[in-house]
């Protein structure tokens, strides 16, 4: 019998989180000749970019007028073009929202709920009044449609981490059956040890981003990786400024229109904007901060195991955190207040390959050929 999936997300592209999530997923669905996969999207790669299964037919389907401004009212677009397009275009296919992406949908996969955020979000971010007025219609936006679109009972919602499908099923008197849990995998091949002298590591580095000079490469060095706000960057620095001689990498940007929090005058802070070479600031590193304050699984958490440092993480409200339990140098942190930092050394290649090997047979028991599995058995 011919299958055809019609996936709903403003972006489909390769590199967005969210995305590549689902992606990962499609591209390990048991599909064959004749089989169907449509992407209902603002913007996206080109089909073969996004799937590419012998036989099966990859499609596009672009919502118009993409750059639609603001989020609240092209979101809102979004929602009605796709209303009208599931009932003349899609009624017999398989149809997967990504989150909030699209109402009239058999199947949502759950990154994130607006509603747990929100509590946090107010708290987190400093912003003009004007734009505290405005977010807060978009919440108001986004509280509204979940519990109208998460309660109905023809939808299976599959979520990333257990205390998010633990809420949902609580909330909305959700079965095992309608409420699954599908744990996120990693990459792991791309995320290992490197056995290169660290001096040879931090010219390299230096090389592509000047502003990382004035490391000193003989104490440790710590790493934060994300979105300010969220995963918590002002806890990690208030964290260092008891620490001596603290320095600290900081990869990511505050949210629009927000600035940058203050450094403690005894940390040392390098900022990077954006790279591509995360696998090389992880072995530069000694020690990944993340402190954040909802986090529905949190790829980067696996992806610092995967390379041996010591791991600081907040304990709650993270998915990545319920995979990892009593393993050496993952530290757990129940309040992102009480973010302690200690027994931070430079770590040798070997102690790394040490805590990474330890650390695999959980990471392995998480991947993205289980979470297809999951997928695929609750949609066919």
């Amino acid at each position: 019998m011919k299958k055809n999936i019609a996936v709903f997300v403003h972006e489909a592209l390769n590199g967005v989180g969210h995305t590549n999530a689902m992606l990962e997923v499609l591209r390990r669905f048991p599909l064959t000749k004749g089989d169907r996969i449509d992407f209902v999207c603002f913007e996206f790669d080109s089909p073969q970019e996004l799937v590419q299964i012998d036989g099966v037919e990859v499609n596009i389907h672009q919502v118009p007028f993409p750059n639609i401004k603001p989020f609240l009212l092209k979101m809102i677009w979004f929602h009605i073009y796709t209303w009208f397009l599931t009932l003349s275009k899609y009624q017999n296919f398989k149809r997967i929202s990504i989150g909030l992406a699209a109402f009239n949908c058999n199947y949502i996969n759950i990154q994130f709920v607006h509603e747990m955020w929100e509590k946090y979000y107010f708290q987190a971010s400093k912003m003009p009044i004007y734009k505290r007025i405005y977010k807060r219609l978009l919440f108001t936006y986004f509280r509204i449609a979940e519990n109208l679109y998460y309660s109905r009972s023809n939808i299976k919602l599959i979520c990333l981490s257990s205390f998010i499908r633990d809420y949902l099923k609580e909330k909305y008197s959700k079965s095992d059956e309608d409420c699954l849990l599908a744990y996120s995998g990693t990459n792991i091949n791309s995320y290992y040890p490197l056995e290169i002298e660290r001096s040879e590591l931090f010219n390299q580095l230096v090389t592509s981003y000047p502003q990382l000079k004035d490391i000193n490469i003989d104490k440790p060095i710590y790493l934060f990786v994300g979105a300010f706000e969220r995963k918590g960057l002002p806890y990690a620095l208030n964290s260092l400024e008891h620490v001596d001689d603290a320095q600290i990498i900081i990869v990511g940007k505050p949210e629009a229109g927000n600035q940058a929090p203050s450094v403690p005058a005894n940390v040392k802070a390098y900022w990077v904007h954006f790279t591509k070479e995360l696998n090389l600031f992880y072995n530069l590193a000694d020690a990944f901060l993340f402190p954040t304050l909802y986090e529905p699984f949190g790829l980067v958490i696996v992806e610092a195991a995967a390379c041996g440092i010591k791991v600081f993480v907040t304990k709650d409200e993270v998915g990545a955190s319920e995979i990892f339990s009593n393993q050496k140098d993952i530290e757990f942190i129940p309040k992102m207040t009480n973010f302690d930092i200690k027994d931070v050394r430079v770590l040798s290649y070997s102690e790394r390959k040490e805590n990474r090997d330890s650390r695999m047979s959980v990471v392995n028991q998480h991947s993205w050929d289980g979470a297809s599995e999951k997928w695929f058995q609750a949609i066919f």
